[in-house]
């Protein structure tokens, strides 16, 4: 399983979004992009990286059938 940090590596490369080298880069980096949700806890933070997660993956199944690779 994969942290949270190469998560959000990851995600930089392919959305070419702001550079997160340390975990402060990465609450910096959350807690801008959501101001209506402060992140506070790791835990705060982990719910929000779950759910962006969940939203990309049901996009590229999406994706998927429109483009008709299943």
């Amino acid at each position: 399983m994969r942290s949270v940090l190469e998560f959000v590596k990851e995600r930089n490369k392919r959305m070419k979004s702001d550079v997160v080298e340390t975990p402060l880069d990465l609450l910096r980096l959350l807690n801008k992009r959501w101001r209506s949700t402060r992140i506070e806890t790791p835990l705060d933070m982990l719910r929000i990286l779950n759910r962006e997660k969940r939203v990309q993956e049901v996009t590229e199944k999406l994706l998927e059938r429109v483009r008709g690779e299943r």
